[in-house]
C-alpha cells in the first residue's frame, strides 16, 4: 500500500460550492464562520462565477460570544441582536466582494426540531454548502440534502485553511462513503492531497479501488472506538479537513452507529465535512 497520499490533479469544471447557506450559533463565533463562508464562495467568485451567500440564524439560539460584549443572562438573545449578528456577518462578507443576503429563522410551527427549520430553508434556497448549525450535523445534511461543514470549537492552528489543502476521507465501503470520496475530488483544488482511510472491524475488510491511496484503520464494534480511530489517523497525518458520508439510515451500513459522525464532530479540532447519500450538489453539477 502506497505510503504517499494520492494528489488529485482535476480541475474545476463547475464551482464547488457557489451557494453558502452560514448559521450563526453560539460555538463557532462570528468570525471563524465569516471566514470559513468567504473562503468557500471565494473560490466560485474567483473562477468568474456567482456566488452567493445567505447568513442565518435560529430565533432563540445562544449568541456567538463575539457577536456582542453583552449577552442576555440567561443565554438567550432577543431578536434585535439577532439582527445585529446577522448584519454583522452581512457586512464582513459584502465587504469581501459577495453577494450576501440573511434570514432570521423561527421555530417550525409544529414544534419540531431546529433541524427541521434549518433543512426546510436550506433546501427552499437551494443551498449547496451549510456551515454551522446545531448539534446533529449528520441528521441536518440528510434532511437539507447537502454537505454540512462543522467547524471545531478549537481548530488545529487556530484557524480552518480554506480551501484545505490536505483532505483526509473516512470511509467503511459502503456506497454512501464512495459518495464522500467523489464529492472530496470534485470540490479540491488541482494540488490537493488526498488519503482515504477505510475503517473496517477487521483489516482485511477494507479493500480500496487501486487508484486511491488508502490506510485501513482498524476499529472495535463501538462508534466512539471508530470516532476515535477515524480523528487520530486524520490528525496524524496532519489533515486540514476531514470528509465523513451519512447512510441516512440504511440497514446495509457498516457503521451501524448512527452516532458516529456526531462523536467525530465533538472530538475532532478540524472542520468535518459530512456528505449525505445522493447530495443535490453533485447531481446538479
Amino acid at each position: 500500500m502506497n505510503p504517499e497520499a494520492m494528489t488529485v490533479s482535476r480541475t474545476h469544471r463547475t464551482p464547488p460550492y457557489p451557494r453558502v447557506f452560514a448559521v450563526i450559533d453560539d460555538v463557532t463565533g462570528l468570525a471563524p464562520l465569516v471566514e470559513c463562508a468567504a473562503g468557500w464562495a471565494g473560490i466560485a467568485a474567483d473562477g468568474g462565477n456567482a456566488a452567493r451567500v445567505r447568513v442565518a440564524a435560529l430565533a432563540g439560539r445562544p449568541m456567538p460570544s463575539d457577536a456582542t460584549p453583552h449577552r442576555p443572562r440567561d443565554g438567550l438573545c432577543g431578536t434585535a441582536l439577532l439582527i445585529a449578528a446577522l448584519e454583522t456577518a452581512r457586512d464582513a462578507l459584502e465587504a469581501r466582494g459577495l453577494d450576501v443576503d440573511m434570514e432570521l429563522l423561527g421555530a417550525e410551527p409544529d414544534g419540531a426540531p431546529q433541524t427541521v427549520a434549518l433543512a426546510h430553508a436550506a433546501r427552499r434556497w437551494n443551498t449547496r454548502l451549510l456551515i454551522g448549525g446545531p448539534d446533529g450535523a449528520a441528521p441536518l445534511a440528510d434532511a437539507a440534502g447537502c454537505p454540512v461543514l462543522v467547524l471545531p470549537r478549537a481548530p488545529v492552528g487556530g484557524a480552518s485553511r480554506t480551501p484545505p489543502q490536505r483532505v483526509f476521507v473516512a470511509s467503511d465501503g459502503s456506497d454512501a462513503s464512495a459518495d464522500a470520496v467523489r464529492e472530496v475530488a470534485r470540490i479540491v483544488a488541482p494540488g490537493t492531497a488526498v488519503r482515504v482511510g477505510y475503517v473496517a472491524c477487521e483489516p482485511q475488510a477494507g479493500a480500496h479501488p487501486a487508484d486511491y491511496d488508502a490506510v485501513v484503520l482498524p476499529a472495535e464494534h463501538t462508534g466512539d472506538d471508530v470516532a476515535h480511530a477515524i480523528v487520530q489517523a486524520a490528525l496524524q497525518w496532519r489533515a486540514d479537513l476531514l470528509v465523513v458520508g451519512t447512510h441516512g439510515g440504511h440497514p446495509g451500513a457498516r457503521w451501524r452507529f448512527a452516532s458516529v459522525a456526531a462523536q467525530i464532530a465533538r472530538r475532532s479540532p478540524l472542520p468535518l465535512l459530512i456528505v449525505p447519500r445522493a447530495t443535490p450538489a453533485a447531481s446538479r453539477r
